[in-house]
């Protein structure tokens, strides 16, 4: 659910999405353990996505990544973009 809370705009929120309303639900959730009460939550935040609609969904089931040696400290993640600021250059191996 952080993908669209608006802070995350530009880091994993790359729709820039921003809703007071889900920012709103989403603070009051992580007030909450896993519970039917922050299931019902998190249902009320997808329908306010739903209704605000700032992306059109669809499945991308591959994603391909290069590397050359020297790079170091690179492992992709499954969801979020922002590995490249996790990565440097070896000079010495080049």
């Amino acid at each position: 659910m952080q993908l669209l809370y608006s802070p995350n705009i530009n880091q994993s929120n790359v729709a820039c999405y921003a809703s007071p309303k889900y920012d709103a639900l989403y603070k009051e959730s992580q007030l909450l353990r896993d519970s039917p009460e922050r299931s019902r939550l998190y249902e009320r935040m997808a329908r306010q996505f739903e209704a605000d609609t700032p992306w059109r969904l669809r499945v991308a089931p591959y994603r391909s990544m290069l590397a050359q040696p020297r790079v170091i400290g690179y492992k992709a993640h499954p969801v979020l973009l922002g590995e490249w600021i996790y990565v440097d250059i070896d000079t010495k191996r080049r």
